[in-house]
């Protein structure tokens, strides 16, 4: 009997066919084993080194990221509240990645300019930061806002330069429930509970319009 034994790693796998099993017959003399046996340990030692090279653990100290939603050109799960704030989404070829486009006008109320994003992933609780990219056609200021299991609002703003990418993190340790707008059932004085996370939003603070591009939020460790 010649079985087939595959080893599973991802879409990868190692097959190794025509497993020759030693069929121990004490009549048989040393010399006919030996080939028998020798073919029996390669096939063992080419399994073990096969399992070996397949797994593969994560480099020491390599953060581990969590895409709260990916992009799609259908802009599947992101809402505007002001029908004037024009979306698309695009391949930037620059980064060689999908980023969300956002053409907003001057304010016209306190969120005029919201964009917000459901959250595909809603359990943050492994993560230490929100981590996302933006580039702006203006020096602006920038706000980030989510509402946490207990259903209070939180903000922070980030200052961005003109015309560049930078890199925002936003750690959990540091964010502040908004000072000026909490929902009625919000649970304020509750600690921060990033279990679940329904969605994610941004807007633009500045007096006039202009551009913003932005890349997919994430939460890191």
């Amino acid at each position: 009997m010649n079985p087939t034994h595959r080893l599973d790693a991802g879409s990868a796998y190692v097959a190794i066919s025509s497993f020759d099993r030693p069929v121990l017959n004490i009549a048989a003399s040393r010399a006919s084993l030996a080939p028998v046996l020798s073919r029996w340990c390669a096939n063992v030692r080419s399994l073990l080194l096969c399992w070996s090279a397949a797994i593969v653990l994560p480099a020491s100290g390599e953060a581990q990221v969590m895409v709260v939603r990916p992009f799609n050109e259908q802009l599947t799960g992101i809402q505007v509240m002001n029908p004037n704030v024009k979306l698309s989404v695009a391949r930037d070829p620059a980064r060689g990645q999908l980023v969300l486009s956002v053409e907003y006008p001057a304010p016209s109320g306190p969120a005029s300019r919201d964009v917000w994003s459901d959250a595909e992933h809603r359990d943050w609780s492994n993560g230490r930061a929100i981590a996302f990219d933006a580039k702006p056609d203006q020096a602006i200021r920038l706000s980030v806002s989510f509402r946490d299991r207990n259903g209070v609002a939180y903000t922070s703003w980030a200052d961005l330069d003109a015309d560049e990418w930078q890199h925002i993190e936003i750690p959990f340790a540091e964010i502040k429930p908004n000072p000026y707008f909490q929902p009625p059932d919000a649970k304020t004085g509750a600690p921060l509970d990033v279990s679940e996370v329904m969605r994610i939003g941004f807007a633009p603070q500045s007096r006039e319009g202009g551009r913003l591009a932005i890349s997919e939020f994430a939460i890191i460790d």
